[in-house]
């Protein structure tokens, strides 16, 4: 059984979800738990403290996500870091 998670995508780059319009639904300091979503993200670093929170490297291209679906971007190049959730409009 596939367990479900709360985020469709966990990101570093805004780039990937250009299609569509999407709403921020929150900004945190703090990561969510994050445990069984797809991560994108392939700067070391990052993709460490992910993995390490329980993501799982994606098997595929970033999807293009669906009316509802959330995606978790993390803003860590900036001099603080900063967690934001948008969802698909």
């Amino acid at each position: 059984m596939k367990v479900q998670t709360k985020y469709a995508a966990v990101i570093d780059d805004l780039s990937l979800i250009m299609g569509g319009r999407y709403k921020t639904t929150g900004y945190s300091k703090s990561i969510p738990n994050i445990a069984g979503s797809s991560h994108y993200i392939i700067h070391p670093g990052t993709k460490n403290l992910v993995e390490d929170l329980g993501a799982v490297p994606a098997m595929n291209k970033f999807p293009e996500l669906k009316p509802g679906q959330k995606v978790l971007f993390l803003d860590v190049f900036k001099p603080y870091f900063t967690v934001w959730s948008f969802v698909r409009e």
